[in-house]
């Protein structure tokens, strides 16, 4: 087993063993001491194969696809060569909120209000549908769901097959979302969970038991009420401080863009952002909003400037409460607003 991640490490980063590789796999394989059923899986990238048999994932999605051997082939591309077959790319990047009124408690908005926010999910529904998109990248934080005071990363990626949400029945009937289980992208998840290492980012990694609070669970209600789409669920911290700084958010989200680019399992991806702007959880000033500082985001978010999103300080960020978005849209390099609102039962939509 040593033999084969070894291999696949070193095709990842040297160029040298990766053109031995597509010039004479024999002598590579030979090399490594590769033989057997491992062997002949290799030779037809057949990682789903070794996969089952042992090789961890984050391994079985490391290799890039420049090294793949061009030779026309006689008989069907295994799940491994599928993989590799051109590489992916970001074809949209949307913001949603994720309150728990938009779903639980509908009927407590004005209705013009709650007219406005559910018609600008519908619109972010069929532009995603039109993307048509393989994977969908979903960014939020979680409200300690999965993690905790003992435990809390600032960033973490899952790589499961399948994620519960929300989490408990009495969540499901808080929220008024069916409990059920999501699909996941693990493929698509141990690249980017390998891709952020090579960044120098140091993610915690949840290969399975991820569940899903309000953070998912509210907007794909809205936005793929099918459960269509496979995830990668990312994790940022924003319940708790101290919390990434907004560039440094910023610089997770091109590591986002980049490890996209360079995979090709799923060819159309979408990143989802989704929690909220100003807002108060569990507060005396729950319900209250900081209007100013919304506008302000959205100017900035919609600017297209990475030096005005990144400029807020910890200070200014925490004057608009203890929830508002802090994953970066670097993904996209203009990343569009959807729908948004406070953890109010008041929800609201932005302008545009």
């Amino acid at each position: 087993m040593y033999e084969i991640h070894r291999l696949l490490w070193d095709i990842r980063r040297h160029p040298d063993v990766k053109a031995r590789y597509r010039s004479n796999p024999d002598d590579v394989l030979d090399a490594y001491g590769i033989d057997g059923d491992f062997r002949t899986w290799m030779k037809d990238l057949d990682f789903k194969s070794m996969y089952e048999q042992g090789s961890t994932r984050i391994c079985c999605i490391s290799a890039p696809s420049s090294w793949r051997s061009t030779a026309p082939r006689t008989t069907p591309r295994s799940e491994g060569e599928a993989l590799m077959s051109s590489n992916g790319r970001i074809v949209g990047a949307f913001a949603a909120s994720h309150s728990p009124g938009i779903t639980g408690w509908p009927e407590r908005a004005p209705q013009d209000a709650r007219d406005a926010v559910e018609q600008a999910y519908r619109a972010v529904r069929r532009r995603i549908e039109e993307l048509e998109p393989d994977a969908v990248i979903a960014v939020s934080v979680e409200h300690f769901t999965n993690f905790h005071l003992g435990n809390l990363p600032a960033f973490a990626i899952a790589t499961g097959d399948s994620y519960l949400g929300p989490v408990t029945a009495e969540m499901a009937d808080f929220l008024n979302v069916e409990q059920h289980h999501y699909p996941g992208a693990a493929a698509l998840g141990s690249h980017l969970y390998a891709a952020a290492l090579d960044a120098e980012f140091d993610p915690a990694l949840v290969e399975g038991g991820l569940e899903f609070d309000e953070n998912f669970c509210v907007p794909l209600k809205h936005l793929d009420p099918e459960s269509r789409y496979p995830l990668v669920p990312v994790i940022v911290n924003g319940v708790n401080p101290p919390w990434p700084t907004p560039k440094r958010c910023y610089d997770f989200g091109r590591m986002i863009r980049k490890a996209v680019e360079e995979q090709s399992g799923a060819e159309r991806v979408v990143v989802l952002a989704t929690g909220g702007l100003s807002h108060w959880v569990g507060l005396p000033e729950s319900g209250d909003i900081n209007e100013d500082f919304d506008r302000d985001f959205i100017a900035r978010l919609e600017s297209g400037d990475p030096q005005r999103l990144t400029a807020y300080t910890r200070e200014e960020i925490d004057r608009a409460g203890n929830g508002p978005t802090r994953s970066g849209p670097g993904s996209s390099p203009r990343a569009r607003p959807g729908p948004a609102s406070t953890s109010s039962p008041t929800s609201r939509c932005p302008p545009g």
